[in-house]
């Protein structure tokens, strides 16, 4: 493990901080002044500034996201993060994927970044299950688009991909490949004013859902999908005329998120996480 990626998991810092750290001449392998993308090997000891840096115990979190918060580390603009909602001396942990500031569920914290590589990679699908209430009476029959797949727009960045890094259909780039990034994460990124995101249509990929309850003000719809475009149930139900009112995430795979009041966290037990690992 290189050892900007030991430091980083051991909740000192971000890789490319840690990197200065190392830069600065305050990090030590075996005593000796550590060097910028040196392994570090189990019986290496690592010191920062003289004190020992061990990597800690990934920590997995179940939390059931209220409305209002964001799922990311930081926000410039103010906001309220998923972390505020955490006990504080958790470690470095990090929001697996997204539910949007208005969405509300199950969502997986975690300092264990190969899960959550894992469970959000594309190319694994692995099925997410939503209550989606909508306004308005529907029928199942409204609800074959949606099934089939449909259309919807999305903006993204086309950047230049590194040789070695995967593109859209999983396969390994070359020189001179593309990769498309979702406009708010390439944003997010970078200290760039951003260039103008590329805004193309979309097709859905097929998906499962019913109708669980409906009247003439509302209907629920229980939806599972296996990709996570950004706001893509929201745009998925727009396209067929119906606005969405409430959004909520109830299972990952076979997780389910039962017994947590909203904004409330647990720790996950070993069976669940062996389960995440499994998928």
């Amino acid at each position: 493990m290189r050892i900007n990626k030991y430091l980083a998991a051991a909740g000192v810092a971000s890789r490319r901080d840690c990197d200065d750290l190392v830069e600065q001449g305050k990090v030590t392998i075996n005593g000796r002044r550590a060097e910028i993308g040196q392994d570090v090997k189990d019986e290496d000891e690592v010191r920062l500034n003289g004190n020992p840096v061990k990597i800690k115990k990934n920590e997995y979190y179940m939390l059931n996201k209220p409305k209002g918060y964001i799922c990311s580390v930081s926000d410039d603009k103010g906001r309220k993060t998923v972390l505020d909602l955490m006990p504080k001396g958790v470690g470095r942990i990090y929001p697996v994927g997204r539910l949007d500031y208005d969405s509300e569920g199950l969502l997986i914290l975690t300092t264990d970044g190969a899960l959550a590589q894992a469970l959000t990679n594309p190319e694994n699908e692995i099925p997410k299950t939503y209550i989606v209430k909508v306004e308005g009476t529907m029928t199942e029959a409204d609800l074959n688009p949606i099934r089939s797949g449909v259309e919807i727009t999305i903006a993204d960045y086309v950047e230049k991909a590194p040789d070695g890094q995967k593109t859209q259909d999983g396969q390994k780039a070359q020189d001179g490949q593309t990769v498309r990034k979702p406009a708010e994460k390439a944003q997010a990124k970078t200290d760039r004013k951003p260039e103008k995101p590329q805004v193309r249509k979309y097709v859905t990929k097929k998906c499962k859902a019913h109708i669980i309850e409906t009247n003439s003000a509302y209907t629920k719809v229980q939806i599972t999908i296996t990709e996570g475009k950004n706001r893509e149930i929201r745009r998925m139900f727009a396209a067929i005329g119906k606005n969405v009112t409430l959004l909520k995430r109830i299972r990952i795979g076979d997780l389910a998120m039962r017994g947590l009041d909203r904004g409330a966290y647990r720790k996950l037990s070993q069976q669940e996480i062996n389960y995440l690992h499994s998928l």
